[in-house]
């Protein structure tokens, strides 16, 4: 967040996982490309949406390593609640592993069940990755 908002910032209303994709991207040379630099999933998810590189999960698209992912919940029902990196795709468990930042406080190496996603953002990936070898069940124990 700090890098986001130039100063130290915190707390519930700072919430920071689409401020992590922003600054990866930004670390990595793709900021601005298919990423938008931003505090808001659901600015973020409307820009893949705008440049024809978002996919409703459930239409058959499978994500690629690389792919910026989006949840949604109830207070935000269309993918606006949580996002992330995808880092592998297991389409034999239909598992998807990522990298996300305000998971718990921390960044994680979490594992998912496709069904979790609202819709993922293409980046280009065209492999689905290698499955980490140490990540977090999503229920608080790493394998």
């Amino acid at each position: 967040n700090d890098w986001f908002y130039n100063n130290h910032v915190g707390g519930n209303d700072h919430p920071w996982c689409a401020v992590f994709v922003s600054w990866v991207a930004n670390r990595t040379g793709v900021l601005g490309k298919n990423v938008k630099s931003t505090n808001s999933c659901s600015k973020m998810q409307t820009k893949y949406r705008e440049s024809g590189n978002l996919h409703l999960n459930g239409t058959g698209y499978k994500p690629k390593a690389g792919d910026v992912f989006f949840m949604s919940s109830s207070e935000y029902p269309e993918g606006g609640a949580h996002t992330g990196f995808v880092l592998s795709f297991d389409e034999a468990t239909n598992s998807v592993y990522t990298i996300e930042g305000n998971s718990g406080d921390a960044v994680k190496v979490l594992k998912h069940n496709l069904s979790e996603f609202y819709s993922f953002g293409s980046n280009g990936g065209t492999t689905y990755g290698v499955k980490p070898l140490n990540y977090d069940n999503n229920d608080g124990r790493t394998v």
